[in-house]
Formats: structure tokens, sequence, C-alpha cells
């Protein structure tokens, strides 16, 4: 049974994938790749929510890595929104802060809007 659920929401630029669940090995990871990937050639921006995200592994961490450059390749934007301490902790441990574009408060509330 698959631990993450995605609610893909497309305006004509920019679409938002509200993420709940568990980022991890296999099936969700897969499953999140094959859809974010499927939007980034449609939009010039997407965006993941992981207000609700309780959980990310090296597999998912690598997932998003895999998506920002899946993005950069095609000239759009790859944004990650809200996410919790944790995920926001292992970010900075992988130094993968440093690569991705992360958005919390009220400047995630702009592009959620």
């Amino acid at each position: 049974m698959l631990q993450l659920e995605l609610d893909p929401r497309s305006g004509e630029h920019t679409a938002i994938v509200r993420c709940d669940g568990r980022i991890v090995f296999h099936e969700e990871a897969k499953m999140l790749a094959e859809a974010v990937r499927a939007l980034i050639e449609k939009h010039r921006k997407v965006v993941l929510d992981l207000t609700n995200v309780r959980d990310v592994d090296s597999a998912g961490l690598g997932t998003l890595a895999s998506l920002h450059l899946h993005a950069r390749t095609h000239g759009h934007e790859f944004v990650l929104m809200n996410p919790r301490s944790f995920v926001r902790d292992l970010l900075e441990l992988t130094q993968l802060d440093r690569q991705l574009q992360v958005l919390h408060g009220s400047r995630a509330m702009e592009i959620a809007a």
C-alpha cells in the first residue's frame, strides 16, 4: 500500500502538487518522480507542497534532486514549499538546500494563493 498521496493542481504556467505521507524508497518515490516529471514538461514552474510530508529517506532526497535537474534541463523551475523542520534539516545536512529552491511562510503562501 502506497504511503504517499499526491494532489496536483495546475494553472496556466504553474502546477502545485500537495504531498501527504512519506517520500521513501520504491513506489512512493517512483510515483512522485513520474507525476512531477510530466508536470515539469507542461509547466514553467512546479511547486511541491511538503507541508504534510511526514518522512523522507535517501531515495526521496534523490528523487527531489533528480526532479530539480529535470526541471533545470527544461529551463523550468522546481520549488519545494513548506517542508517540516526535519526535512529542512535533511536538506541542510546533505547541502541540497543550496541547490533546490525552498520557500517557507509568507513567500510560500503567495505561490499557493
